[in-house]
């Protein structure tokens, strides 16, 4: 057969997504997460200020958001969305040494080991 099947049933799904601004997409993310749940998000280009990242990331219903959006200026912006079924931290980002990258992390427990996501 050439389909694949997960024999596993403790596997972990990270989506990453370049999705062009969220505005117009976010009834396709939520369906795509209705449908298929991975555990972690990564979604680049958001295109967001702060008030409407607050604002839609909310929206997204049984994930918990990390973000940093692109100050002063048009697109850009970033974000992990945590499955809230999952235990994590953020990780705090020396603001001064990377001042102008678009950077968030956070770090989960797998089998008692730290993972760090960017």
């Amino acid at each position: 057969s050439n389909t694949m099947q997960n024999t596993q049933t403790n596997t972990f799904n990270i989506l990453h997504w370049n999705c062009q601004s969220i505005n117009n997409k976010l009834y396709d993310l939520r369906t795509y997460l209705d449908n298929n749940s991975p555990d972690i998000i990564s979604l680049n280009e958001i295109w967001l200020n702060e008030e409407s990242a607050n604002f839609k990331l909310s929206q997204i219903q049984n994930y918990n958001a990390v973000y940093k959006c692109r100050e002063n200026r048009r697109g850009g912006g970033v974000v992990l969305l945590i499955k809230n079924t999952i235990n994590y931290t953020s990780i705090k980002i020396n603001s001064e040494e990377y001042a102008a990258a678009e950077l968030v992390g956070i770090r989960i427990l797998v089998n008692n080991s730290p993972i760090d996501i960017y």
